[in-house]
């Protein structure tokens, strides 16, 4: 995939930009940015987006796996293994050193693990001194991040079919749902803070949720591309109505299109910005945070230790009441 970019600003062409930058860091750069992982006791277990029933990316990719590991197994090595769910038999091991999480004390390990082809299911098993831990019907296909406003947190169970949707779900046990909490942070973390809806297979409980999950855009397009493709799509929401593209853009993409953090803060606890707020829909409008980078700290930057095939956003409605000229821009992908 290549992408020609002109700077854009609040439109889903920055935040789509600031996506495929990130997410490029799937393909070439087996670097994973571990950071303070902040509140967490000290044990081995994965981080907060694995488990059971989730997929991992395809090859030619190289799906990434960490998570935390106690303190005092730094600098041992954590072993994980891919396991053939259906035989037991293994498929390939892994082996990383443990490194020291130095502002927490606890620490950290990772791994990019064999390029593996669609399929599974398969166990990803992690031992560290005799400890281990497990996820369990694990499938390997393409993962798509779905994001954006409300017409993207838009639940299947608000579509005019949504009966009839939700009854055939279960005939789609190879697409997978994950759901990120709506969480804002003032500081980038390495973790996703909360987990909305973890790991599951499509079911009248994972699916018929109206404002809760699941979006129905993303799994509309999940099952496309399934229908389409003919393996497991792992599909992850990571959505909150009524929020600014600005709030979901990273320093560095707001500093590449001129935007002073300074000039946003002052812009948006202005008293004719509060105006603009009341003239919103109230269903459809201000309802998340607005300040810079704070969904991106929590809701995005986590998941760019994972490894995801691609992104689809929506970013609009907020935008009309934001009284200041939208610079020009294009993009062609």
């Amino acid at each position: 995939m290549s992408l020609y970019v002109s700077p854009l600003c609040r439109t889903v062409a920055l935040i789509f930009v600031t996506f495929a930058c990130s997410l490029a860091l799937v393909y070439g750069d087996d670097t994973l940015r571990f950071e303070p992982k902040g509140e967490r006791e000290s044990s081995l277990r994965f981080a907060s987006y694995y488990a059971d029933h989730m997929v991992l990316q395809k090859a030619p990719q190289r799906a990434t796996v960490w998570g935390y590991a106690s303190a005092d197994d730094v600098g041992s090595y954590v072993t994980v293994q891919l396991i053939s769910g259906r035989d037991l038999t293994v498929v390939s091991t892994h082996k990383a050193t443990i490194k020291a999480d130095i502002q927490m004390g606890g620490a950290m390990w990772g791994m990019k693990l064999k390029a593996t082809p669609p399929g599974g299911p398969y166990v990803v098993r992690a031992t560290v001194a005799g400890q281990s831990i497990e996820m369990k019907d694990v499938l390997f296909g393409d993962i798509w991040l779905c994001g954006g406003q409300s017409n993207m947190q838009f639940g299947v169970g608000q579509i005019f079919n949504a009966s009839e949707e939700i009854a055939k779900a279960k005939n789609y046990p190879h697409i997978r749902l994950f759901d990120a909490k709506m969480v804002s942070s003032a500081v980038p973390l390495p973790d996703l803070p909360g987990v909305s809806l973890q790991w599951r297979l499509p079911s009248n409980s994972s699916l018929g949720g109206s404002w809760t999950f699941f979006s129905a855009v993303c799994w509309l397009y999940g099952k496309y591309l399934h229908e389409t493709l003919g393996y497991p799509i792992g599909l992850v929401e990571s959505c909150w109505g009524g929020t600014m593209v600005e709030a979901w853009s990273s320093p560095d993409a707001l500093k590449q299109c001129g935007l002073k953090m300074s000039d946003l803060e002052k812009e948006l606890t202005s008293e004719s910005y509060k105006s603009d707020l009341m003239k919103m829909d109230p269903v459809f409008g201000y309802m998340g945070p607005q300040q810079p980078s704070q969904l991106w700290n929590a809701m995005i930057h986590p998941l760019l230790n994972m490894t995801i095939y691609g992104a689809i956003w929506y970013q609009g409605k907020t935008l009309m009441y934001h009284f200041t000229p939208i610079p020009p821009g294009s993009i062609q992908v």
